[in-house]
């Protein structure tokens, strides 16, 4: 990887935890809707698994008072069992069929955000908790977006938003061990991927905590439009091209 190439990764990292630090969420989609058009399918995968899991354990310890271990324990229950599943598809699957298939995902999560979510809010029973999250660890296992199952989810129930925020950072986290330490075992982060992890922490966490400062003072709703209206291209690009 280049230096130019290395530095707009930790760019894109940034974004992406800036976006985390305003909604809860959202590292995962913005990473991997962009990392494609620089590296590989697979380099993206495991290097937005690494700082995944360290945005979403710095994002949790922001909230962590807010955590109740009785909200959303099937959720994270099912996701865990779901992300080995999600790993083994990743590896196993040929890589355009993964990159259009991950288009496909960007492209209903944010098509979702931006007319579904508006017209209704789907009350799911409590049962839900296990297939959703099932969905959530296979694709948090396989393209590091756990959220969009798991946020509608939450978002059904009669939680805060702080309490929604703390539920899905465990699962996230729980999703992001299981797979960096499953890539570890097969060996599949190399040193020089290192380099590039250890390069992005300071911006991607001095990101996070700016939008957790600005959470409250920017209009949330024009500013989800723009990002999602952004996503959806590029999701749309990767279903079309499938690169």
């Amino acid at each position: 990887m280049s230096l130019e190439t290395s530095l707009l990764v930790v760019l894109i990292f940034s974004f992406a935890s800036f976006l985390q630090g305003l909604t809860g969420f959202g590292f995962g989609m913005a990473a991997m809707a962009l990392l494609p058009l620089l590296i590989g399918f697979h380099d993206a995968v495991k290097l937005a698994a690494v700082l995944g899991l360290a945005v979403n354990m710095f994002t949790f310890a922001t909230c962590s008072k807010h955590y109740d271990w009785r909200q959303g324990k099937a959720l994270i229950a099912a996701a865990a069992v779901g992300a080995p599943c999600g790993v083994a598809l990743a590896h196993l699957a040929p890589g355009a069929w993964m990159i259009r298939a991950l288009g496909l995902l960007i492209c209903v999560f944010t098509l979702h955000e931006l007319v579904l979510s508006r017209l209704t809010k789907v009350a799911m029973p409590h049962h839900w908790a296990v297939p959703m999250g099932l969905l959530a660890g296979v694709f948090g296992g396989a393209f590091n977006i756990g959220g969009p199952p798991a946020v509608v989810y939450c978002y059904s129930r009669s939680w805060t938003k702080t309490q929604v925020v703390a539920v899905l950072q465990v699962m996230f986290v729980v999703i992001g061990l299981l797979r960096v330490a499953l890539s570890l075992g097969a060996g599949l982060l190399e040193t020089r991927d290192a380099a590039v992890i250890l390069a992005a922490l300071p911006p991607t966490f001095l990101a996070i905590t700016l939008g957790r400062k600005l959470l409250d003072r920017v209009p949330q709703s024009r500013m989800r439009i723009g990002v999602h209206l952004a996503l959806f291209a590029m999701g749309l690009k990767y279903v079309v091209l499938g690169e």
